[in-house]
């Protein structure tokens, strides 16, 4: 979906879906995006979404609350899906385009990575990193591609499917880590 996005009868818009809490009460509604505004805001480098939910006050009301005009509300937008999509933790990200990731022989590997998708606690990316390699998922200060690392499975440690690894070199800080499995995703979605 473009910056600039309006449903035709060949195009329509993507199915979304808007919730709020109301009175105490989880809602939900489905409805779909018929246009955006076409541009960014400035203060808040957000974009304005139109959703259209058909009859908002009748059958499309959730167990009897409508969707009044001016309601508050969450959206989550289905997003294009990304074949071999991957989701690790934002903790994974240094600078605004990179991940270490941890080579066979212990070695860190700086990445540069592309992010089609990002949230308070997960990056998305298109590409960069292969399904299966590790990331190192936490901060590594000092830490340059060829740095040694020694990771320990976290697994054992809370169930997680995750490794740490600590600068071999310098006695540094630990990294979390994250192995990925690749997989699908939906890449663009607002939440």
């Amino acid at each position: 979906m473009s910056i600039d996005f309006a449903e035709t009868e060949d195009n329509p818009g993507p199915p979304v879906e808007l919730s709020a809490v109301i009175a105490g009460e989880f809602h939900r509604w489905e409805g779909r995006i018929a246009r955006t505004e076409g541009a960014i805001d400035a203060a808040t480098r957000q974009i304005f979404t139109i959703a259209v939910v058909e009859d908002p006050y009748g059958a499309g009301s959730d167990r009897g609350a409508p969707l009044a005009m001016g309601l508050f509300v969450d959206a989550r937008i289905e997003g294009r899906p990304y074949d071999n999509a991957i989701t690790l933790p934002r903790t994974a990200l240094h600078g605004s385009d990179r991940v270490y990731v941890i080579d066979e022989g212990d070695l860190l590997q700086e990445r540069d990575i592309v992010i089609i998708s990002s949230g308070r606690d997960t990056i998305t990316l298109s590409s960069g990193v292969n399904p299966g390699e590790r990331i190192a998922a936490s901060p590594l200060r000092g830490a340059r591609s060829g740095d040694k690392v020694t990771p320990v499975d976290l697994q054992a440690i809370d169930g997680t499917n995750a490794n740490v690894a600590e600068l071999a070199n310098s006695g540094g800080g630990a990294a979390g880590g994250a192995d990925t499995t690749g997989g699908g995703a939906n890449g663009g979605g607002l939440q």
